[in-house]
């Protein structure tokens, strides 16, 4: 009747009304639900085996609620009869289930997705289900109800391909639309209410006014054909505007980010695994094109170990192709606070487990989500077999950018990996047109390298890629307007990467992560548990390797590793997480000493140090002389000419320390061998802090949070704990925050270079950060932080952005502040503390964090008993650190860095054999740490593994007994050298030496 409309205003609010008839179109929902059997929630969640076993009841009230958060059930569903080509499982409750078909899982629903497509002739299935919603980054951010997951019911369902595939592809070119007419300064109508003024297309491109005419005309076909005409239309359309720009490619791999644990416990985060495994393998099976890329090989053993059928398929697909197993370790670890040689560790265990499913180390250190990447990761990737670096956590900075996308990341000893940070915000891709589009815009250097890398799938929670991404990766495909996106592989990116190595910038030093700043100190419990476990487990491998007992189960190595994951050390997980797992790593503790004990033999008439330097230790009153990584016995060790120790509630003194405070507790006076430290003030004042942060509690802690310290009190009462003898201390006792108190008892003892500070907290209050401040005269440019394997140095002087950024950082239990040249300074050891910072002289070392423990806004009627407290760091904590100097020319003994290792290491008693490794001696330059000594792989000899602290070249030199012999050696403990006994380390650099009997 009308001539056609010569406008473009108003046939995008068209276009949108027909997605919404879309969607009403596509599924088709039987309403009546299906006959499904339920057994009783279990806390535990079992295998099919065991859990299909269980006994059943029929459900027989819909809708209805079930379980405690993180219970399992298993439900039987009858379908009613053989399921056809076109049969879907339609799940419309809360929680995520996985869905089983003669005991293979097949796929899932979750916050993702609510239908399931069904395998042709199954008659029944079985459905694992987990009382808890991923609800995070998903467009259903929701948790299960208050009093239960919901369950409403199971349901047949059809699906209208057509209608389907049309909402999909309409969408894609809607969205292409919008972009363009962003691009020009036109607001889209999609973007308005559906009435009042259209805006104007006046400035609209040309593609754009050109796939608003033709996907007007397709909505004609669908008005007067239906969705099969719709979807024919806009095939046509599609065709017709093939030519993606050839200058840049967005390669896509299917991903599915999995915390292993986070808002929900181990068990339930192996479950995700299988559901994720499951949905990727099925999407495989539809869609040729489809490629998918996963890291952590702890995953890949769970699935083994509770669907053998399962990870049977994905080794076929693995052999396929199309399935890439990558990462390099064992978990996704935090990279900052586990020490060099547990790191180290994970990558061991981590390309193993690649090389079993492989046949080859991974090549790629895949860390999307860590909080920050030490200096040292280059090396061990190199060492480990791994060339690439790939994460996009550090899009998460507060203050600073970080300027590039590809690049050369040199780490602090000189090594280089291949390094690609995407332009997308996070690890959640949906490939959508925004998403790719953005992806190109912000590749800084794809000038050099045309290609950007974007993990497509759900994540965090697992679930992984959907059917409609894969749709959307097709569509997108060649379209024009857009760069050309495809399926890829993750080592062939990388691969083409290398290709313009010599052409990329370098990044050198740690990447550090500016946010999440409080990880390095929430949860001292924790920490406190996993340092713990590091060194007894240290003992053990030096019990080892005194007594040639071979290496250390492997078991115990993966459950150290694991604790290393990004959202478990950090103490970002929920209160179950830590009430499982901080009594494992204290099991974990115990079963390592119990096999150093097992090593070494029974008794107490010799005393072993399982430290690779001589030292003198305390044990039970007294101080002994011990060798090297053996022992003695000991009467023969016992020092009987120590001096003194004197304390009064104003001073300690010792042979080398001497200290006076005032009446708050507060050191104004300390030196070390006659050499005084310049503080600026009164040093080790307490600060307390009402930290609030504005997002993400265990994580981050605020600049403004620092600003102003709470009240202090001017009261303390002091008190001589013990007046002398080879150890003396004094106390003193005050108010701390609002409502809380501590004990700062300095302790000194004979021969020891540092005061010893301990800090007994009694905490009674949520929002509660506590820090040790030391003011210094030390105005050198950079401060030096330990690091798992090194250091790295960081500015200290205010008024450049990175510098005033780093207010808290990581540091590996140590840290210093100097004068330029590193000659004479302070340094600060801790036994478990991991959050320092320096600024205009003033060291300061985070104590306590009574944060919110994760998750925020579980219903807490769902919580079972071993949920734990709901703030970190109530109660009493006892906090240990050392107070000492710093500088270049000190001793190795009297190294922070070597402190670090020594000080809170106990000597391991036993009997009745000495031991000894053949090491007689250490020497070489001080600046280069002996910190582990490991049990060769191959039963024969052992590794010593040290590394360089201070920034410069340094010389290793070792004195071996009679039939001992040492060559240079890499990570995998492959001979890089000739028999030697001098070796020369790189500044920040670790080393590994095979030590072997002749």
């Amino acid at each position: 009747m009308l001539t056609p409309n010569p406008f473009s205003e108003g046939q995008i609010r068209r276009a949108m009304a027909a997605l919404g008839r879309l969607e009403q179109q596509t599924w088709s929902v039987d309403p009546q639900p299906l006959e499904t059997h339920a057994t009783e929630p279990t806390r535990e969640l079992l295998t099919f085996e065991e859990g299909t076993a269980r006994p059943t009841r029929r459900v027989e009230r819909l809708p209805h609620h079930w379980g405690k958060m993180f219970d399992q059930r298993w439900c039987l569903i009858k379908l009613g009869r053989a399921a056809t080509r076109g049969d879907w499982i339609h799940w419309p409750g809360q929680g995520e289930a996985t869905f089983y078909h003669q005991g293979v899982p097949f796929g899932g629903t979750d916050m993702s997705r609510s239908h399931a497509r069904l395998p042709q002739g199954a008659t029944e299935v079985w459905a694992e289900c987990v009382c808890e919603n991923v609800g995070i980054w998903t467009p259903k951010g929701e948790d299960v109800d208050p009093w239960g997951c919901r369950f409403d019911g199971v349901f047949l369902a059809r699906r209208d391909d057509d209608a389907w595939r049309a909402r999909v592809d309409l969408r894609c070119l809607l969205d292409l639309i919008g972009v363009e007419l962003s691009a020009s300064g036109t607001k889209s109508e999609a973007d308005q209410v559906p009435w009042g003024p259209r805006p104007r297309l006046d400035r609209a491109t040309p593609l754009a006014r050109d796939l608003i005419a033709r996907v007007n005309v397709a909505i004609d076909a669908y008005d007067a054909l239906g969705p099969a005409a719709l979807a024919a239309e806009l095939d046509a359309v599609i065709a017709d505007f093939q030519g993606g720009d050839p200058r840049m490619s967005v390669v896509l791999t299917g991903h599915a980010h999995i915390d292993l644990v986070w808002r929900w416990p181990e068990r339930t985060g192996e479950f995700k695994a299988v559901h994720s495994f499951a949905n990727a393998l099925g999407l495989m099976d539809a869609d040729d094109a489809f490629v998918f890329g996963y890291s952590q090989p702890a995953s890949y053993e769970a699935v083994q170990r509770r669907s053998p059928a399962l990870m049977e398929r994905v080794r076929e697909r693995i052999a396929e192709g199309r399935w890439e197993p990558t990462g390099a370790l064992w978990v996704e670890s935090d990279t900052q606070l586990a020490c060099g040689e547990a790191l180290a560790r994970s990558f061991l265990l981590g390309q193993r487990g690649f090389e079993d499913l492989t046949g080859k180390p991974s090549p790629v250190v895949w860390l999307p989500d860590a909080f920050g990447f030490s200096g040292c990761l280059p090396q061990l990737a190199l060492e480990s077999g791994a060339t690439g670096f790939f994460t996009t956590k550090v899009h998460w900075n507060d203050t600073n950018r970080f300027p590039h996308a590809a690049f050369v990341w040199r780490g602090t000893d000189g090594s280089e990996l291949l390094g690609f940070v995407p332009g997308t915000f996070d690890y959640n891709g949906e490939a959508t047109v925004e998403r790719v589009r953005e992806a190109a815009l912000q590749q800084r250097q794809s000038a050099v390298f045309p290609q950007s890398l974007v993990p497509t799938g759900v994540g965090d929670g697992g679930g992984g890629p959907t059917e409609e991404m894969c749709r959307r990766a097709h569509t997108l495909a060649d379209l024009t307007g857009l760069p050309r996106v495809r399926w890829g592989r993750i080592d062939r990116f990388f691969e083409d990467l290398a290709a313009v190595r010599s052409e990329l910038p370098v990044w050198s030093g740690p990447i550090d992560l500016e946010y999440h700043r409080g990880v390095q100190t929430t949860g001292h419990e924790l920490k406190e548990a996993f340092r713990d476990a590091e060194r007894a487990v240290q003992g053990a491998e030096a019990a080892a390797v005194a007594t040639g007992a071979g290496p250390v189960d492997a078991a115990l190595w993966k459950r150290l590793v694991f604790a290393q994951f990004h959202d478990y050390i950090p103490g970002s997980s929920c209160g179950e997480v830590y009430s499982e797992h901080v009594p494992e790593l204290r099991s974990i503790a115990e079963r390592a000493r119990a096999l150093a004990g097992q090593s070494l033999g029974g008794g107490c008439d010799q005393l072993f140090n399982p430290i690779a330097v001589e030292r003198t230790v305390l044990h039970e009153g007294s101080l002994y002389r011990l060798p090297a990584l053996a022992s003695a016995t000991a009467e023969d060790a016992r020092v009987t000419d120590a001096p003194s120790v004197r304390a009064t509630e104003s001073a300690l003194e010792s042979d080398r320390v001497r200290a006076r405070f005032d009446g708050l507790g507060r050191m104004t006076d300390l030196a070390i061998d006659g050499q005084n430290v310049h503080f600026a003030g009164p040093a080790g004042e307490l600060l307390a802090f009402a930290e609030r942060p504005h997002a993400f509690e265990a994580w981050d802690i605020d600049r403004a949070s620092l600003e102003h310290p709470l009240p202090s009190s001017n009261d303390a009462t002091a008190r001589v704990e013990r007046a002398s003898g080879v150890e003396a201390a004094v106390a003193f006792e005050r108010a701390i925050g609002r409502r809380s108190r501590v004990v700062v008892r300095y302790r000194a003892i004979a021969g020891e270079p540092v005061l010893r500070v301990e800090y007994e907290f009694a905490c009674d209050e949520p929002d509660l950060l506590v820090k040790a401040v030391f003011p210094t005269a030390y105005r050198g440019a950079m401060a030096r932080y330990g690091a798992p394997f090194g250091s790295a140095l960081r500015g200290q002087r205010p008024g450049r952005t990175a510098d005033d950024a780093a207010f808290e950082v990581p540091a590996s239990r140590w840290a210093t502040v100097c004068h330029d040249g590193e000659r004479d300074g302070l340094g600060v050891i801790s036994e478990s503390k991991y959050g320092f910072g320096c600024q205009s002289g003033t060291m300061h070392v985070s104590l306590i964090r009574s944060a919110l423990v994760t998750p925020w806004g579980v219903q807490p009627s769902l919580r079972r008993d071993d949920a734990g407290p709901t703030h970190f760091d109530q109660g009493r904590s006892v906090v240990r650190v050392a107070i000492g100097r710093a500088g270049q020319d000190l001793p190795r003994s009297d190294q922070p860095a070597m402190l670090a290792e020594s000080l809170f290491a106990d000597c391991i008693p036993h009997g009745p054999e000495a031991r000894g490794a053949g090491l007689a001696a250490i020497g070489g330059d001080a600046n280069i740490i002996p910190a582990w000594a490991k049990p060769a792989d191959a039963g024969d000899g052992w590794v010593l593994r040290a590394h360089e602290v201070l920034g410069q070249p340094g010389m290793l030199e070792l004195q071996l007994a009679a039939g001992w012999e040492s060559r240079a050696a890499d990570l995998r403990e492959g001979p890089t050298g000739p028999s030697a006994t001098r070796f020369e380390v790189r500044p920040n650099a670790f080393a590994s030496v095979l030590i072997r009997p002749t």
